[in-house]
């Protein structure tokens, strides 16, 4: 994740954003942080930083939606893209397809993250995927990268998003596109 404080040089470069969130039930906010991490950000906060949204986009990984906070979540994503008229710049991820779905019977972009490719695991997976890409039709899946070339092919008919973790410079363009095309 940019920081937009601490990255105000190059922050102008990029339109697209991946963050990943918490909903966090007892404040009624979004903490803006990876898997142990502290945040430093709410969502609400994070998007107060940037000085123009207008041609930003943000690809927001719900990292903790369940059944106990599905509706304030939803309610308090809503009341967020609201304030900051983001709602058609927005694509919710998580790997739980069927409360992800509320966010989209509610206006929202969503994405079914899929597990990383295993060659037995994914072949059985790839069934229970199908029913649910059938029954929730989300716009886009997502996966790690070095899964790509597995669900491109399984799922072609799918936007196809993937995260790069650790993939930081010019040269890794290139293995993106051979796991592409491979």
């Amino acid at each position: 994740m940019l920081d937009p404080e601490n990255n105000k040089e190059i922050i102008n470069e990029f339109s697209g954003f991946e963050l990943d969130v918490f909903f966090i039930k007892k404040k009624n906010s979004f903490g803006v942080k990876h898997h142990g991490k502290d945040s430093q950000y709410t969502l609400d906060s994070y998007f107060k930083t940037f000085t123009n949204l207008e041609d930003k986009y943000f690809w927001i990984d719900h990292k903790n939606l369940d059944y106990t906070n599905l509706k304030p979540a939803l309610i308090r994503l809503n009341k967020i893209v609201v304030k900051y008229q983001l709602k058609d710049k927005i694509i919710i991820e998580s790997k739980n397809i069927e409360l992800l779905n509320e966010f989209k019977v509610n206006g929202f972009h969503i994405s079914y993250w899929l597990p990383n490719y295993h060659f037995l695991g994914s072949i059985f997976s790839s069934f229970s995927i199908r029913k649910n890409l059938l029954k929730y039709k989300p716009d886009a899946i997502s996966c790690d990268y070095h899964s790509v070339h597995f669900y491109d092919k399984k799922f072609p008919n799918y936007s196809l998003h993937c995260w790069l973790n650790d993939m930081t410079e010019e040269k890794d363009k290139e293995k993106i596109y051979l796991k592409k095309i491979i």
